[in-house]
């Protein structure tokens, strides 16, 4: 057994799919690769099998979400030292990155994880990370409030969306999007598995902040290389922008309380109507909306 297990979920990821397992497969540390395939009828999951033939795979007969197929690759790398997690659309170039992270973790026994430099297919680098949200992030990013300028470009959302680091050297951060993270094995079961009332949006924010409760913190690499053709398959997801709202409404009424919740969600509410009247775009009525309710895999409401 190889001391990296990697989780990749598959769901109707075409040619991305493969060349993306396909990089991870080949790497230099000889990771054992569990791919969960949530059901994809697209062809995707027999080309990854003919071109990587020592992947171990976990067959879904329908879209579980993104969450709890995780939890099932999780269930079965069980023993390895550390795990990472990569979506079906990133591309790791350099054959020895993955091998050095895990080096990097070895040799910083105070660093559970770590998440490497985003990039386009262009080369690109892909701004991909954040810090956890307070109340004003909540309202300004995925409520009303993203339609006041000035708001947007206030001091506190740059702190929010980091654009003022200075990605060309190390640093720690809070939230690294679930992309390509590598962690610790033994700090992941403390923090426990992804909660699947996310399935598919939120649930890498929850478990940063989940993490963040255990004292832990996330450290960015800048010379792993991950390219990332960002948004491949949740381009495809029905009734995207709904989503995202119940998603956003869950995770408000999760970790808010009090006045601070109330307004989180009126903000959130009040942008869906905005897309309703404006837009014509969300497509579902708005008290699903207040409910938390989600549309593409089956989960209990709130």
């Amino acid at each position: 057994m190889s001391e990296i297990a990697v989780v990749v979920v598959n769901w109707n990821g075409g040619g991305v799919a493969v060349e993306s397992v396909a990089s991870i497969a080949a790497q230099d540390a000889r990771p054992d690769v569990w791919l969960v395939d949530n059901g994809s009828t697209d062809g995707s999951l027999a080309a990854i099998e003919s071109a990587c033939p020592s992947v171990k795979v976990i067959r879904n007969g329908r879209n579980l979400g993104y969450a709890a197929a995780v939890n099932q690759g999780l269930a079965a790398a069980a023993g390895a030292r550390y795990v990472l997690l990569a979506n079906n659309d990133v591309v790791l170039p350099d054959r020895a990155s993955l091998g050095r992270a895990a080096a990097y973790m070895a040799a910083h026994p105070d660093i559970n994880g770590v998440c490497g430099r985003y990039e386009f297919p262009d080369g690109s680098f892909q701004l991909f990370y954040a810090q956890l949200p307070s109340e004003f992030d909540m309202v300004v990013t995925w409520g009303i409030g993203r339609h006041l300028t000035w708001l947007l470009f206030h001091g506190r959302s740059r702190e929010y969306y980091l654009v003022d680091r200075d990605w060309s050297v190390p640093m720690t951060l809070e939230q690294p999007a679930f992309s390509c993270v590598l962690m610790r094995a033994e700090a992941m079961r403390r923090v426990g598995t992804l909660d699947e009332q996310f399935p598919i949006f939120f649930n890498d924010v929850d478990y940063c902040w989940r993490w963040r409760e255990h004292g832990l913190t996330w450290h960015y690499l800048p010379d792993w290389r991950v390219v990332h053709d960002q948004s491949h398959t949740s381009e495809h997801i029905p009734l995207l922008r709904a989503e995202l709202a119940g998603s956003a409404m869950r995770f408000a009424r999760k970790h808010f309380s009090g006045a601070s919740r109330l307004r989180i969600c009126v903000a959130i509410l009040l942008e869906a109507a905005w897309r309703t009247l404006r837009h014509g775009d969300l497509r579902v009525p708005l008290r699903s909306v207040w409910r938390g309710r989600l549309f593409h895999v089956a989960v209990s409401e709130s």
